[in-house]
């Protein structure tokens, strides 16, 4: 999608209408899918001409890819929280978990991965950008918070696999049964601090290999 140089004298204006024509995409392709929208509708939607939608995105493929790019950068995780280096590592993990689960559970992202899963076979590099977004962002997490974090100071070589297992551990099936409609009941309180406890305890498991120490000194 086309951006436009703070040079240009109608710069400001410019800049309104394309964030006009993303939100309004952005609901129409959550809403209906891909296939459904229409460049009309989003254009109608923006309150622009189809001339001007046109002059941001020459195609709806491209519109979509826009979209679910911007979608992806403003949910993923943080790759560095310094306040988790300060607490101990075992809450510094449960506020991860929860983040994460919160944002997996937030209808809005269980409707953007649709429209993705959608549409892989038509845009198969948005299925990395949402991975990378999503799991990829939760694993370089935990990856920082291991490498800075006092308590895992001793077993460093561990990290990668303590790493990985929080995340099959907190993620598992679970966005393959929301997609399915299959996870209402996870969705508590109650449910979702049992999934994190479980991620939390693999992790400190795989740290606490009596190796740990010794690859991490080697």
């Amino acid at each position: 999608m086309r951006d436009w140089d703070e040079s240009h004298p109608k710069a400001g204006l410019l800049a309104r209408k394309r964030a006009a024509i993303l939100a309004a995409a952005r609901a129409r392709f959550l809403a209906s899918g891909f296939g459904d929208t229409t460049m009309d509708a989003v254009a109608a939607e923006a309150g622009v001409s189809i001339m001007t939608l046109y002059r941001h995105a020459r195609t709806k493929d491209e519109l979509f890819e826009a979209v679910i790019a911007i979608e992806c950068s403003s949910t993923a995780l943080a790759r560095e929280q310094p306040e988790f280096a300060g607490i101990p590592l075992r809450d510094a993990l449960t506020a991860l978990g929860r983040l994460r689960l919160a944002a997996t559970f937030a209808p809005e992202r269980i409707a953007m991965i649709r429209a993705v899963v959608a549409e892989t076979g038509r845009f198969p590099q948005l299925g990395a950008i949402v991975y990378r977004a999503t799991v990829g962002a939760l694993r370089d997490t935990v990856l920082w918070l291991l490498s800075v974090h006092p308590e895992a100071a001793a077993s460093r070589a561990l990290a990668p696999g303590a790493a990985q297992l929080f995340v099959d551990a907190l993620a598992g099936d679970l966005v393959l049964r929301l997609l399915l409609g299959l996870a209402a009941e996870e969705g508590g309180a109650a449910g979702r601090e049992r999934r994190i406890a479980l991620a939390a305890d693999a992790a400190l498991r795989e740290l606490a290999r009596p190796d740990g120490a010794e690859r991490a000194s080697a």
